[in-house]
């Protein structure tokens, strides 16, 4: 048998066959990964199993969750506030306020009576704590216009701004207070502005009739001005039938541009997670869940052992700097690593709430106790799992380079890269240049363009979506319809064929290089073989009797003696003689020795050469399709060695066995075919 030795094979660029004793040198970076392929795949799937039981378990209520905040919501939300006042009565719901005496109608109508009812059947949430009602004022100055005219001015709000002088007009005066008094550590945006967790606080107790006396005394006293930027309302429910809580904030902004813009954040969750018995299962499960990633750290902490170790002959910056290099060369290590990291914060986050946990009380029902740090733990905690659900799904993909399509997708996207990039700058420049226009020419009068920022967002969003032409047109009617017809054209006809083209034509190239690889290795091997099979014919026809291959005259050929009439291989001589000897004795007679001359012959050889050369070609395509090019090179080489192995001695074969025909036409329909 013809021994090609795979450990000295390489394939260069073109799909050539070059002979290299260092061949393992090029692939020790990815050595160790074949060893532990296996078990970080294992690794993987039940890192992956496991995190989805603890996120889907872990919110036991599931999507009870939705329909405790909807509930609540309806109720505060949607309701209509009756006001004499207004020529139609019963029109305007929380989103509609736009007066301030609509606020003060909207704590006496709704929510005081939602919240405050003393039976709990409207809404089967009970209300912990009462309510607290919070204002950020600021402070007044005058005015830098025509002072002569206007004494006062109100600005914007700021920190710099803000107004923590006492509330005096009241018969006890309200006291400004810190974020650390108020337990409100977290900034809350808002639709105008940002606000901190400080200002002049309220808290209204749980009994109906007390609570609408302090509406009544803060209206009465103007707790409402024109320093007015915000009043929050804050509550706090329980479901004792889910074992939920639902912190809720309803936000009124008085910006200093005029009227209210109003805004609400009704979230529920769950705090104690560990109080039956699906969530003592969960807390097992997060306990597997922190073994498996443990062991996932060591087992990427081996890894970079092993790029380590490849430069230990350098100097430990060099190093490091090389271990680096290769390491972070591979993006799935990369990918890896994020995963590890987000793990290992949401880990030390879930310890600090449990911590945290035990030094609030849930339950309290005298005064009003802040859970918004609580779900602000809760809220970032969810965003890190969703961080890591998202890495490791995408991780999957690692798995599956198997697969041919999969492997050219992933080509398509790497060629594409750069392009890509190019493209969404252009694509960003124009969205930019639109913003502008659109922001300079309707900010007065569509809401999607009333800021810069607003642009940008709304027109990245309508290049997927269908853009309001008749807003733009009733804000102008002549640029709108113009800004409208350049958008479409640009954005939506132009620049998307571009991003298509570019795909396109990745597609194509990726699909003609990987067509001439295989022709180019199938035509390698082709050679190879061929070159060997002249070779052995040559050195064995030109002896013209069995006597000079037959060196110590026994009448027998054996493996050495036929080793040195054609230079092969001990191994492939042996092989040889094995395909020949009829009678299992280990050599060559003369009459086997004959046979083997005979099916060596021009005849048989010609149309057996043929056949095989479209044989190996068929397999070779076949080891290309089932090897990935980037990670699985050496197995493709070594699957090719035994590829030659098994294909050296297909023609030796007797030629009464031979009725092979092998023409033209099929030689370039296989060709083709690659």
């Amino acid at each position: 048998m013809y021994e090609q030795k795979t450990e000295d094979v390489v394939l260069d660029v073109n799909g050539n066959v070059d002979v290299d004793d260092n061949v393992n040198n090029n692939i020790v970076q990815d050595k160790h990964k074949n060893k532990t392929c296996v078990t970080e795949c294992l690794v993987y799937f039940l890192l992956l199993i496991t995190f989805i039981i603890v996120c889907v378990c872990g919110r036991t209520v599931g999507e009870y969750n939705y329909y405790v905040a909807n509930g609540v919501s309806k109720l505060l939300l949607n309701q209509d506030i009756a006001d004499d006042t207004l020529i139609t009565q019963g029109e305007k719901s929380f989103y509609d306020i736009s007066m301030i005496n609509d606020v003060w109608l909207y704590y006496e109508q709704i929510l005081i009576p939602v919240l405050l009812n003393e039976e709990d059947v409207a809404i089967q949430n009970i209300l912990l704590g009462g309510i607290r009602i919070r204002q950020l004022r600021v402070i007044s100055e005058q005015c830098a216009h025509h002072p002569e005219l206007f004494t006062k001015c109100y600005p914007k709000w700021a920190s710099k701004n803000e107004d923590k002088t006492s509330l005096s007009n009241f018969d006890t005066p309200i006291s400004w207070t810190s974020c650390d008094d108020n337990h409100e550590q977290q900034t809350w945006y808002g639709l105008v502005d940002t606000y901190p967790g400080s200002g002049f606080v309220i808290d209204i107790p749980k009994n109906k009739t007390e609570s609408l006396e302090i509406i009544n005394t803060l209206k009465e006293n103007d707790f409402i001005d024109k320093q007015t930027r915000v009043i929050f309302t804050d509550f706090n429910l329980y479901n004792p039938n889910l074992n939920v809580h639902t912190v809720g904030r309803l936000s009124f902004e008085f910006p200093h541009t005029g009227g209210i813009q109003t805004y609400k954040e009704i979230k529920t969750w769950r705090f104690e997670r560990y109080s039956d018995t699906r969530g003592k299962l969960v807390r097992i499960f997060e306990i597997i869940l922190i073994v498996i990633i443990s062991f996932n750290t060591l087992l990427e902490l081996y890894n970079l052992r092993q790029y380590w170790k490849q430069f230990e002959d350098k100097k430990f910056c060099e190093k490091l700097k090389s271990t680096s290099e290769s390491y972070f060369k591979n993006k799935w290590n990369i990918l890896d690593i994020l995963n590890l990291i987000f793990f290992w914060i949401t880990i030390g986050l879930r310890f600090y709430e449990m911590n945290y946990h035990k030094k609030i009380n849930l339950y309290s029902t005298d005064s009003f106790v802040s859970l918004r740090y609580e779900q602000f733990l809760f809220l970032l905690e969810s965003q890190l799992q969703m961080v890591n659900g998202f890495l490791l799904w995408i991780k999957m993909f690692k798995y599956f380079t198997f697969s041919k399509r999969i492997r050219f997708l992933f080509a398509m996207f790497e060629r594409t890269a750069t392009d890509l990039f190019i493209f969404v700058i252009v694509l960003f420049l124009f969205i930019l240049a639109f913003a502008t226009t659109a922001f300079l020419s309707f900010s007065s009068d569509v809401e999607d363009f009333r800021s810069l920022n607003s642009s940008i967002l709304n027109l990245v969003r309508y290049t997927v979506t269908d853009m309001d032409v008749q807003l733009l047109t009733n804000s102008s009617l002549i640029i709108g319809p113009i800004f409208f017809v350049f958008w479409s054209l640009l954005m939506i006809l132009i620049l998307a064929n571009v991003f298509i083209a570019i795909l396109s034509d990745a597609y194509n190239a990726i699909n003609i290089e990987q067509k001439d690889e295989k022709l180019n290795i199938s035509k390698t091997l082709s050679k190879t073989y061929k070159d060997f099979i002249t070779s052995l014919k040559q050195n064995i026809s030109i002896k013209s009797t069995f006597s000079d291959i037959d060196k110590n005259n026994d009448g027998q050929v054996n493996a050495i003696e036929l080793q040195k009439t054609t230079g092969l291989k001990r191994k492939d001589a042996q092989n040889v003689i094995n395909m020949f000897d009829t009678d299992n004795d280990g050599n060559l007679n003369q009459q086997e020795m004959n046979k083997l001359k005979r099916a060596l012959t021009k005849e048989s050889n010609d149309s057996m050469m043929c056949e095989d050369t479209n044989e190996l070609n068929e397999i070779v395509n076949d080891i290309i399709e089932n090897n990935s090019q980037e990670n699985n090179q050496k197995q493709m080489i070594d699957d090719i060695g035994d590829v030659l192995d098994e294909l050296s001695f297909i023609s030796f074969t007797d030629e009464e066995d031979i009725g092979l025909q092998c023409t033209n036409s099929n030689s370039i329909s296989r060709n083709e075919n690659l």
